[in-house]
C-alpha cells in the first residue's frame, strides 16, 4: 500500500494526535502554524494592487542595481571558490567568478523568499518573482571581456532555476486557500494590465502557478478567474490543463489538451498517455507528429510506450534515434530483427564514428569479419580491448597476433601507469585464447621482463593477476 492510500485509511483522530505532537515540539513549526491560522482567519487581508506594483518596482530596482554592479573584468576574487584544484584557464576563472557573484545574488533572494513562505506572504512572494524577473531581463551588465554569450539570457536561466527551487519549497508548506486565491486574483490582474503585450513572459511563472493550483481547494474558482481575463492559454498551457483536470471536467480537459499540446511538451505527454490507454490510433497520430518535429526530444518518452505491434515504422525510428543518441547496444537488440537492408545501412552510418558500439552491433549479428576490419581501421590503445574481445573465441590466432603487436608497439611509443593498466588488460584477454596458453605465457613473460625495466608495468601485471 502506498503512503497516499495509507494516509487516507488512517483515522483523523490519529492524524491529529501525530501532528499535534510534532508541532508542540518544534519551534519552527509552531511559527508556521500560527502564520497559517492567521492567514486563514484574515481572508480579506490581501495586498492592495498599488502596493503590489510598488513592491515589484522596488524589487526590480534593487536587483537591477545588484546585477549591474557586477564587473566581469574585475570580479569578486575574494569570494571566488574554484570548483577544483586542477588547472583552470584564465578566461574560465573570470567567467566562474562572475557566475558565482550572480549565484550569490539569487541565493539572497531565495533566503528572503523562504522566510516569506513561512509567514504566508504569498502575494509578496509573487511580487518579488516578477521584480526579479524584470531585473534579470533588462539589467545592463558590463561584460567587456565576453565572459557570457548573453548575460541576460544567463540571468533568466538562473531565474528559472530559482523559481523551480522555490516552487518546491512552497509545495512543502501548508498555505491557506484564501491566500492562494487572493494571489491568483492580483496576479491575473497584473498579467492582463501590465504585460498584456508580453504574454510569453507568463511562461516563466508557470512552475509556481502550478504549485499553488495543486495546493488550492478551489481549482474551479482559479479557472474562472483565468477565463475572465484575455490571457492566451497557450502561454500557460500546463496550468490550463491542470485546472481543468482538478475541476473534474474531463471533456474540457481533453479539449484543452488538444488545443495546447503543440505549445507544450508537458501537455503533449499527458495527452499521449491518455490516448495510449483510450485510443491508440490517435496516440500513434500525435506521437508521429511530435517525433517528426523533435526526434531527440521525444525518443526517451516514446520508447516507453511504442511497440512494433502499435506501429512498426515508428518503433524502428524511435529506437534508431535512441541508438545514435545514447549509443547503447540494448536499444539495437530491440529492433535488430525488424530492420531491412536500407535501415541497417542507415543505422551503421549513424554510429560510424563510434567503433565501440559498432563492434557490439557486429557481434550481435555475428559479423566477425567486419569486426576484424574495424580493428584494422579504428583500434586505439583506449578501445583495443573492447574491439578485440568478441573475437577471442572465434579467431584465437588472429587475436594473439594483434595483442602481441599492439603490446610491442605501445611499449615502444608510450609510457605511464594508465598505459600499463591497459596492457595488463590485454594480457588478461590473451589468457582467454583457446589453445594458445604456451604462446600467451611467453608473451606475458616477455612483457614482464621488458627492457628497460618498467616497475610500474610489472606492478599492473601483478594487479591484473597475470603474473
Amino acid at each position: 500500500m502506498n503512503f497516499e492510500q495509507f494516509y487516507i485509511n488512517t483515522s483523523d483522530k490519529l492524524k491529529i494526535k501525530y501532528l499535534d505532537a510534532i508541532i508542540k515540539n518544534n519551534e519552527k513549526l509552531k511559527e508556521e502554524f500560527k502564520a497559517f491560522v492567521k492567514s486563514t482567519d484574515q481572508a480579506t487581508d490581501s495586498m492592495h494592487y498599488d502596493v503590489f506594483l510598488k513592491q515589484i518596482s522596488e524589487t526590480k530596482n534593487l536587483y537591477q542595481n545588484y546585477f549591474e554592479a557586477i564587473d566581469t573584468e574585475n570580479p569578486d576574487w575574494d569570494n571566488y571558490n574554484p570548483p577544483h584544484d586542477g588547472y583552470i584557464e584564465e578566461w574560465e576563472q573570470y567567467q566562474m567568478a562572475s557566475e558565482q557573484e550572480i549565484a550569490e545574488i539569487f541565493s539572497g533572494f531565495v533566503t528572503e523568499t523562504i522566510d516569506k513562505i513561512i509567514q504566508q506572504r504569498i502575494d509578496e512572494i509573487m511580487a518579488g518573482f516578477i521584480g526579479l524577473y524584470e531585473a534579470a531581463k533588462i539589467a545592463n551588465v558590463a561584460d567587456t571581456i565576453g565572459s557570457f554569450e548573453d548575460v541576460n539570457e544567463f540571468l533568466l536561466e538562473t531565474f528559472e532555476q530559482t523559481i523551480a527551487t522555490l516552487s518546491e519549497k512552497l509545495r512543502l508548506r501548508a498555505i491557506a486557500n484564501q491566500r492562494i486565491l487572493a494571489t491568483y486574483e492580483i496576479l491575473f490582474r497584473y498579467f492582463e494590465e501590465a504585460i498584456a503585450d508580453q504574454n510569453y513572459d507568463l511562461m516563466y511563472f508557470e512552475p509556481v502557478l502550478l504549485t499553488l493550483a495543486e495546493m488550492s481547494d478551489s481549482p474551479e474558482q482559479i479557472l474562472k478567474m483565468m477565463n475572465k481575463t484575455t490571457i492566451d492559454q497557450k502561454f500557460l498551457p500546463e496550468l490550463s490543463l491542470l485546472l481543468n483536470k482538478l475541476s473534474g471536467n474531463h471533456e474540457k480537459w481533453l479539449y484543452t489538451a488538444l488545443q495546447l499540446y503543440q505549445n507544450s511538451d508537458a501537455v503533449a505527454r499527458e495527452l499521449l498517455h491518455f490516448y495510449h490507454e483510450k485510443d491508440q490510433e490517435r496516440f500513434i497520430t500525435i506521437a508521429k507528429e511530435m517525433f517528426a518535429a523533435e526526434p531527440y526530444a521525444w525518443t526517451r518518452f516514446l520508447a516507453s510506450y511504442i511497440t512494433p505491434e502499435l506501429d512498426r515504422n515508428l518503433f524502428v525510428n524511435v529506437f534508431m534515434t535512441l541508438i545514435s543518441h545514447e549509443l547503447k547496444i540494448e536499444h539495437y537488440l530491440k529492433i535488430r530483427t525488424l530492420l531491412n537492408d536500407a535501415e541497417y545501412v542507415k543505422l551503421l552510418n549513424s554510429i560510424r564514428y563510434h567503433p565501440e558500439l559498432l563492434v557490439k552491433v557486429f557481434e550481435a549479428d555475428k559479423h566477425f569479419e567486419k569486426i576484424k576490419n574495424l580493428i584494422e581501421s579504428s583500434s586505439t590503445i583506449w578501445n583495443f580491448d573492447e574491439l578485440i574481445k568478441p573475437l577471442l573465441q572465434v579467431y584465437p590466432d588472429y587475436c594473439y597476433q594483434k595483442i602481441a603487436a599492439m603490446t610491442s608497439k605501445t611499449l615502444i611509443n608510450e609510457r605511464g601507469r594508465s598505459i600499463y593498466e591497459k596492457i595488463a588488460k590485454w594480457m588478461v584477454l590473451a589468457k582467454q585464447l583457446p589453445g594458445m596458453q604456451q604462446d600467451v605465457m611467453i608473451l606475458i613473460a616477455k612483457t614482464h621482463n621488458h627492457k628497460p625495466n618498467l616497475p610500474a608495468l610489472k606492478d599492473e601485471l601483478r594487479n591484473a593477476g597475470v603474473v
